[in-house]
């Protein structure tokens, strides 16, 4: 995993940094997004290849169900 997701503020539903593990850099934001009713990833400038991308999906998948339950 190329990525973390540190929580940042819970007001119901919860937004994560999502930041580089190696250096700590803040790459974007995970956060609810209500038109489509589900979590997703907000980037910034920034460069991704599959391997992260992948642990983003997989990391919002959970916590949208996680929230749905």
């Amino acid at each position: 995993m190329y990525v973390t997701m540190v929580p940042v503020k819970d007001t119901g539903k919860t937004i994560w940094d999502v930041r580089d593990k190696r250096e700590g850099a803040k790459i974007g934001e995970v956060k609810w997004f209500g038109r489509w009713r589900k979590y997703a990833f907000f980037p910034f400038d920034a460069i991704f290849e599959e391997v992260c991308l992948r642990d983003i999906a997989d990391f919002i998948e959970r916590e949208t169900s996680a929230q749905k339950s």
